[in-house]
């Protein structure tokens, strides 16, 4: 059977709203994980909290994201100061900070 994780609403350093270099942060903590991404060897990550249900119960997990194929995305973690180590370990030096940009316009119609 499929496990269906609810991620929750797109937080706002996700590339979907766009890149600003004012959401990179130089390391995530506890108090800014939430918010800010941080750039490793050139990627840009950041971390989300997903939730699914498993024997009738909720569990929390938190996951890595990458706007590039770093390999992050295929593990889940308990705790997210495990997700907040591998994060900041990723690579010794920041690299190239991705372009800063906007999302384009979608306009759609109510029917």
């Amino acid at each position: 059977m499929a496990k269906f994780i609810d991620m929750g609403l797109i937080p706002a350093q996700d590339p979907e709203f766009g890149i600003s270099h004012s959401n990179i942060a130089k390391k995530l903590t506890r108090n800014n994980w939430r918010n800010k991404a941080v750039v490793r060897d050139g990627f840009y990550l950041w971390i989300v909290r997903g939730k699914y249900h498993l024997n009738n119960k909720k569990v929390h997990r938190y996951y890595i994201q990458s706007q590039d194929k770093t390999g992050l995305r295929e593990k889940e973690y308990t705790y997210l100061r495990d997700a907040i180590h591998v994060v900041n370990s990723y690579a010794e030096e920041e690299g190239n900070f991705p372009a800063e940009h906007e999302p384009g316009w979608t306009i759609s119609f109510i029917i």
